[in-house]
């Protein structure tokens, strides 16, 4: 909580296991992590897509095959319905900034349908912003297990849950601390891998050396991936500094107990226990208390905003009336008392 914001995908992963689980087992029970999946961020679509996808696939029963047909479709039709509201992707804006290089330069409003012609009508592009990436993503898989990929539990739910982060034009949901929109897969991969190795082992021969070979393999490259990738996490994760985090005690000793925090990303886990906090933009912010205090980090903490947006926030908040009550080491703490009827405020 300290180190970053809460996001709902950490629920819809869960229920989409569960969901996985449910359709893997046969149970009509399926059907009711369905809704709490999708109701807890767009992104789930494809989670409970690559469900269905597995289901359709993975069963050999045909009631069972037209029931993940059916979960499948739920998954898109969310998926279609919220880019055609321009609710997916921080209200649609996310997902012109991060796949308009498919769509090209012109397009006032890009969904879950101009992103897939884009791929079709792009392959260079596309080919060259993926090629770099896919050892990042065979590290993601190899933690994993990797041959999970193998099984169509594994793959239906990688390729939903993947792919879309590996088309993105910002490296962020693929990078280890930060990569929550791409976790969701793993448990499935995972899964996917016990079930190709259970399936091996019974088998005589070399078949069964395969088998506990491809686990000692995987065993020796996760433990090398893990000495490579660990020892960055903890700068990245605790990257703030320590007069700076001192400066974030002070205020926070001092904001008064019901007035509304707006705080960045990187340091907004250190409000977490008060009863009305906000993160801060780009973007409209709902003011709902008759005192607001800004806490304003650019470059300091994990998945921060740049220190020029942090800059222009403070100007604009500062023109509005905002007064500036400390500031030094990254970090600028605006108090504001908003007008009356107030009940939001635009940030650059």
């Amino acid at each position: 909580t300290i180190a970053f914001d809460f996001h709902p995908h950490t629920l819809a992963a869960l229920f989409s296991t569960l969901l996985g689980f449910d359709l893997w087992s046969g149970r009509r029970r399926c059907w009711v992590w369905v809704p709490l999946a999708l109701v807890c961020c767009a992104p789930a679509s494809l989670y409970v897509a690559g469900a269905g996808a597995a289901g359709i696939f993975g069963s050999g029963n045909r009631t069972l095959r037209w029931r993940g047909a059916g979960v499948a479709s739920c998954g898109l039709a969310w998926l279609l319905t919220a880019g055609a509201l321009g609710a997916a992707g921080l209200g649609g804006r996310g997902l012109q900034l991060w796949y308009g290089y498919l769509a090209g330069p012109g397009s006032a409003h890009l969904g879950a349908a101009g992103i897939a012609v884009g791929i079709a009508a792009h392959p260079v592009a596309v080919a060259r912003l993926v090629y770099p990436r896919v050892p990042i993503i065979v590290g993601f898989l190899v933690a994993v297990g990797l041959v999970g990929v193998l099984s169509v539990w594994g793959l239906f739910p990688a390729l939903a849950v993947i792919v879309p982060s590996a088309l993105n034009s910002s490296p962020l949901f693929l990078r280890f601390p930060q990569s929550f929109q791409t976790w969701p897969a793993l448990p499935f991969v995972l899964v996917g891998t016990a079930s190709v190795l259970a399936g091996a082992y019974p088998r005589a021969g070399g078949v069964r050396r395969l088998a506990v070979g491809a686990a000692s393999l995987w065993v020796t490259v996760a433990v090398i991936l893990a000495a490579e990738v660990l020892p960055g996490l903890a700068p990245d994760w605790i990257s703030v500094s320590v007069p700076a985090a001192r400066l974030l005690a002070t205020a926070r000793e001092r904001i008064p107990p019901g007035a509304e925090v707006i705080a960045d990303n990187g340091i907004i886990g250190r409000f977490a226990e008060r009863s009305d906090v906000r993160l801060a933009g780009p973007g409209y912010v709902p003011v709902d208390r008759a005192r607001v205090v800004f806490v304003l980090a650019g470059g300091v903490g994990v998945a921060d905003p740049f220190p020029s947006q942090t800059a222009a926030e403070v100007g604009s908040l500062r023109r509005a009336g905002a007064e500036v009550t400390a500031a030094g080491y990254g970090v600028v703490v605006l108090a504001w008392t908003p007008p009356r009827r107030t009940r939001r405020i635009l940030l650059p």
